[in-house]
């Protein structure tokens, strides 16, 4: 037993808390004076600064438009650094580098695989000395800990939300990746309020700038890649379940897949004149299924096939700016498309089997109120049928209400505008 582990247990739980609190506590104020240090040291240095970004899954990556005006300005050197998901095994390791590292080369993107399969080594993210990283997700235990927070004590860190804050919860926005970053951009006023009432330093890193997938949205295209029949007559609907699906009745089971899987092929196939589908899952989903009891790896990759191959249907992974710009409409029960597809301003509709409010923080019970809501099979085609291909959308104006007083970013700039202004801001 490590010396740790045997103080902890000698000593009241209490007693153990204000020392660790302590402890962490001051390790928030090295940090936070090694990041003063740190611009101190920029401002004096010539040349572009070098900007590394922590890639790990394709879909988690929202920082386009701030990748893309980097490019633009001299003063900045952005380097994209494709890290590996370690938490999942091997294999889907391997597989979300390979789907991170094509999305890149779609784009046109320069970026780097920190991993070669070949040598099974790892890159040094130091030889790229970098000056600020931003990073795509706050898990200490997804990346690979050659590429984690405390290992770049010389460079400012910065944060951005992998998909706007929708849960009251501590874990969502206080863990002491939080903390201890040097910037963490987050979406709107009510999120900072959220962020600020956890914070042992009273929120001082955390700026509100927007939510970039804004940028993305306004300026994406909407040529409707997914979407097999491009006949625009018939509606185009996303499906989008989440991921949690447990054969362990004590985790949390947001996800109707279960329910509906049968029911969305077969609304396809009914109104096979007037709609199509796009089955747009969580990126964890799939693996999720494979170690479902009653499912597995012959039956997931069946099914999923089945969207591949069906005439009005298709299926959607990776990011997804093109295939919100291009719908018509979304079935979902994913908690973060609930704020991001009110981009849209389009119909949808959330399936629910879970009292999803007592874990919704303020601006998640705003966007909840401006769906539709259904329970049973019967209301998930009245919805098909009478908003989405009949048009009676009664929920537009309260729609169109939030995204004026919510989702607009400040300073009437683009959110990669406001975050980079904040970095000179630091005169760096």
């Amino acid at each position: 037993m490590k010396i740790k582990q045997i103080i902890k247990n000698c000593m009241p739980t209490k007693l153990w808390k204000r020392i660790h609190n302590a402890r962490a506590f001051v390790e928030l104020l090295w940090y936070r004076r090694n990041y003063g240090k740190t611009i101190t040291r920029l401002r004096h240095k010539k040349g572009s600064l070098n900007v590394l970004f922590m890639a790990i899954y394709d879909s988690n990556w929202k920082y386009d438009s701030v990748y893309q005006l980097m490019l633009k300005d001299p003063r900045f050197n952005p380097i994209i650094l494709v890290c590996p998901v370690v938490n999942r095994g091997r294999e889907h390791m391997l597989e979300t580098m390979n789907k991170c590292c094509s999305s890149f080369k779609k784009k046109g993107y320069a970026f780097v695989r920190t991993y070669d399969e070949t040598t099974d080594s790892y890159i040094d993210a130091h030889a790229y000395n970098p000056d600020i990283i931003f990073y795509t997700n706050p898990y200490e235990i997804v990346i690979d800990e050659r590429y984690y927070l405390y290992n770049f004590k010389d460079s400012l860190t910065c944060y951005v939300n992998y998909g706007y804050i929708n849960v009251h919860h501590e874990w969502a926005v206080n863990l002491p990746f939080h903390q201890k970053v040097w910037r963490y951009y987050v979406e709107c006023a009510d999120n900072f309020n959220l962020i600020k009432s956890y914070s042992p330093i009273d929120a001082r890193n955390v700026k509100v700038v927007g939510y970039p997938m804004y940028d993305a949205f306004i300026t994406g295209s909407a040529n409707g890649i997914d979407w097999k029949i491009k006949d625009k007559k018939l509606k185009r609907i996303i499906w989008s379940p989440h991921h949690t699906i447990s054969n362990r009745a004590e985790e949390m089971r947001f996800s109707t897949f279960e329910l509906y899987y049968e029911l969305m092929l077969k609304m396809a196939k009914k109104y096979k004149d007037n709609i199509q589908i796009v089955f747009k899952p969580h990126p964890l989903l799939k693996n999720a299924l494979y170690n479902l009891s009653g499912w597995g790896k012959e039956r997931t990759d069946s099914y999923y096939k089945q969207w591949e191959n069906g005439e009005n249907i298709a299926i959607a992974e990776g990011e997804y700016v093109d295939l919100f710009n291009s719908s018509d409409a979304m079935i979902n029960d994913s908690a973060s498309f609930t704020i991001e597809y009110l981009y849209e301003n389009k119909p949808c509709l959330f399936l629910s089997n879970y009292d999803r409010q007592k874990d919704s923080n303020v601006v998640s019970l705003k966007a909840f109120n401006c769906w539709y809501h259904a329970e049973t099979p019967e209301e998930i085609e009245r919805f098909i049928r009478d908003v989405v291909i009949e048009g009676n959308d009664t929920m537009k104006e309260r729609r169109g209400m939030f995204y004026d007083e919510v989702l607009l970013p400040p300073n009437g700039c683009y959110v990669a505008d406001n975050i980079i202004q904040d970095i000179k801001s630091c005169q760096i």
